[in-house]
């Protein structure tokens, strides 16, 4: 995890997710020497929207999922044409990208492969075995500790309340709210998320803390958000995290 330790090591780690709240983030809040920026399947759209406003870019971004590798293949592709930059992905995953080999052979020094066996899909709580349902956004935060970072903190990570209809549960998200295309159906919706995210993430973090030998502290800065598992930290403190 040489080059991951290389980008973000001492630094802290700014995490744009997908919930409508990202939109009421400003990039200028961060100092740029402090941070490393990092996001996941539809990128673009953040470093487009959100990121370009400070003339800043996504240095890491993580595609775990089979079906986001092929609706980002154009993006990914772009996105490595930069300087300094990092993609996370699983071999699977990484398998579904278009002229997988001559790409990967190009670009080898920014694709890390992370082992999918670093992620638990069976924690115990107590005696009981219970199996958890493991999405992108926990695959990347669980990455980022092996990079050594100073702090985490999420923006964009609202969840949603557990008793939404599916139309509803379509339009909490930060696309509803620009030109994305949202007939496109998840592979899991975002309720169920949050209610396995609140349940479980707290126990699989510590995990990942002991396998990594690294400890990391992780702030959720999304107003209003659903998500309990990771403690809130208002607009306003910000700078104390510097």
């Amino acid at each position: 995890m040489t080059r991951l330790e290389n980008h973000i090591a001492g630094r802290n780690v700014a995490v744009l997710l997908h919930g409508k709240s990202v939109g009421k983030f400003n990039p200028e809040r961060l100092p740029k020497e402090d941070w490393v920026f990092a996001s996941l399947n539809h990128f673009s759209l953040l470093e487009r929207n959100i990121l370009s406003q400070d003339n800043r870019t996504f240095s890491i971004i993580a595609l775990f999922s089979e079906k986001e590798m092929v609706e980002r293949d154009a993006d990914i592709k772009d996105y490595f044409k930069r300087d300094n930059n990092l993609l996370l992905t699983s071999d699977v995953a990484l398998s579904f990208m278009a002229d997988n080999k001559s790409t990967v052979r190009k670009y080898r020094n920014k694709i890390i492969l992370i082992n999918k066996s670093f992620f638990p899909r069976e924690i115990y709580i107590g005696r009981q075995v219970k199996k958890i349902k493991v999405n992108t956004a926990t695959y990347l935060l669980h990455s980022l500790i092996l990079g050594k970072p100073k702090k985490i903190v999420i923006f964009g990570m609202d969840g949603c309340p557990h008793n939404i209809n599916t139309q509803q549960d379509m339009m909490e998200t930060y696309y509803s709210q620009s030109t994305f295309n949202t007939s496109i159906k998840r592979n899991t919706q975002i309720r169920e998320d949050t209610i396995c995210f609140n349940k479980h993430f707290e126990e699989t973090w510590k995990e990942a803390e002991q396998i990594s030998g690294q400890k990391c502290d992780i702030f959720n800065c999304s107003p209003k958000t659903y998500i309990t598992a990771i403690p809130s930290i208002p607009y306003g403190r910000l700078g104390e995290l510097s």
